[in-house]
Formats: structure tokens, sequence, C-alpha cells
């Protein structure tokens, strides 16, 4: 089975707690990423993983196969879709969206492109 490479994109505590589920299983890579550059690369040291200090390269990395969003539900439709856009799965921490039509607008980019989205 080849690797997968996941992007994390939000370094908070839920971040944390999606990095020691991925570091049990063998094939799975894992690079952080955080607005925040400081955050990021403290988290990617404390789990030894690698880090990117802008979202949008991890986002735009053809190398990275998905995407796990652990940022506030504020910012989670426009990281979702962009994901999506890029041709990732997304992983999205809860709740998927703030309101019923984002939600709907995620389902719909995600039909659209044939990614999977999971919450």
């Amino acid at each position: 089975m080849d690797r997968i490479n996941v992007g994390i994109i939000g370094c908070g505590k839920i971040a944390g707690k999606h990095l020691k589920s991925y570091q049990k299983i063998d094939d799975f890579d894992v690079t952080v990423t955080d607005i925040q550059s400081d955050r990021a690369r403290e988290t990617a040291s404390k789990h030894n993983v690698a880090w990117e200090n802008d979202p949008e390269m991890v986002l735009e990395d053809s190398d990275i196969d998905a995407i796990d969003v652990c940022v506030p539900v504020t910012a989670h439709r426009s990281i979702v879709e962009t994901a999506l856009y890029e041709g990732k799965d997304v992983f999205c921490e809860k709740p998927l969206a703030q309101t019923t039509e984002d939600a709907i607008k995620i389902r719909e980019v995600a039909d659209e492109t044939g990614n999977i989205v999971m919450v």
C-alpha cells in the first residue's frame, strides 16, 4: 500500500488529538500548518512531523493526498472547498459548517470534484 500524505491545517488542541491517531497508523505521513507559523513549528516538533508555515502551500502541494481541517468553524467552508478544488479528500472537524447553506455548498463542490468529505 502506498503511504498517505495528510496535511493538517490548524494546530490547536484538536490537531494534537488527530496527530496522535495518525501516528498509530504506519502508512501516514503528516505535515502540519497554521496561520501562526510558530504554532505549526511547535506542533511539528512536539509530534515529530513535517511543518509548513503557509497553509496555502499545503493546500497546493501535489504530494499531499488529504487535508484534515482543524480550524475554527468560521473558516471551514473556505478551506474545505479549496482543498476539494485542489483534488484532495477532506476530513473536517465538526461541525462541518456554520449554516445549512454552507454545508450544502460544500457537498456540491464535493460532488463536482468527486472528492470525499468526512466529518
